[in-house]
């Protein structure tokens, strides 16, 4: 059975989802975790779905919500809760939220590019897991980064199993109707499974990449998210990372600079 997620695409629904993610996101570690669906290959990118998820609590089960961003449009973050205190653009741009996802460079691009919203304390899982590895050979060759899909294989059976099973459902999806499949409404249940169990399995990453790592390195990846994530131009279409005059395609040389001992 697929895990439960919670469609969000009214503004009533909206609404509700706001009374609810403030309070829990006080009992989770402040952390946020979010995808972005949508257009993403070049600019200008549609954002259709914004999957935000919150891991669970001592008192609480994890819930993963969908924002119907194709349908609810810019008022998905700017409208206000109940107790009209925060929108869901308050919610991402608060300093006492962590946003984390995995590559976040183009789903923080295009918030900021589209919806003016910026976070101000973001973590990427992607740079995480390469500040983890052991030490460096030389040239820093290591570093290249992982896909999400070869990062969730090294995930206990369980959760593995899980996701594989939603990644089958979704490869079984023929090909022209995945091109459409965040724009087409009713949306596919398929792509939506395996779109929130890759967003569920990141908590999951977090904590065992942040079991390798000393303190001095996860601070590490804090200021390297921020400076990948702030850093983003686009040539022919892929993200560049621009830093001291260079650009950098590739994370690894860059990474390397952030490489430190345990």
């Amino acid at each position: 059975m697929p895990l439960p997620w919670r469609l969000v695409n009214t503004t009533d629904r909206l609404k509700a989802m706001l009374d609810v993610l403030g309070p829990r996101l006080s009992s989770a570690a402040n952390r946020l975790y979010i995808s972005i669906q949508g257009t993403k290959d070049v600019p200008p990118a549609t954002v259709a779905l914004l999957l935000l998820h919150v891991a669970p609590t001592s008192d609480a089960s994890e819930v993963t919500y969908i924002v119907d961003v194709y349908t609810i449009g810019a008022r998905a973050f700017t409208t206000l809760g109940p107790d009209r205190r925060n929108s869901l653009k308050m919610i991402l741009q608060s300093p006492f939220h962590q946003i984390v996802g995995f590559d976040l460079r183009h789903d923080l691009t295009f918030l900021e590019a589209n919806y003016g919203i910026k976070t101000a304390l973001a973590l990427d899982i992607q740079l995480m897991e390469c500040l983890s590895r052991p030490a460096p050979t030389a040239g820093g060759a290591d570093l290249v980064a992982s896909d999400l899909p070869g990062c969730i294989a090294h995930l206990d059976a369980p959760l593995r199993i899980i996701w594989e099973e939603a990644r089958a459902h979704n490869d079984s999806v023929p090909l022209w109707c995945r091109r459409h499949r965040w724009t087409t409404r009713p949306l596919a249940p398929h792509p939506l499974n395996y779109a929130v169990q890759e967003l569920r399995m990141l908590p999951r990453l977090l904590g065992l990449y942040r079991r390798r790592m000393s303190d001095k390195q996860f601070e590490n990846v804090l200021v390297a998210t921020r400076e990948w994530v702030g850093s983003v131009s686009f040539r022919g279409g892929i993200g560049v990372v621009v830093q001291g005059g260079r650009s950098y395609q590739n994370q690894g040389e860059w990474l390397a600079r952030f490489k430190v001992a345990r």
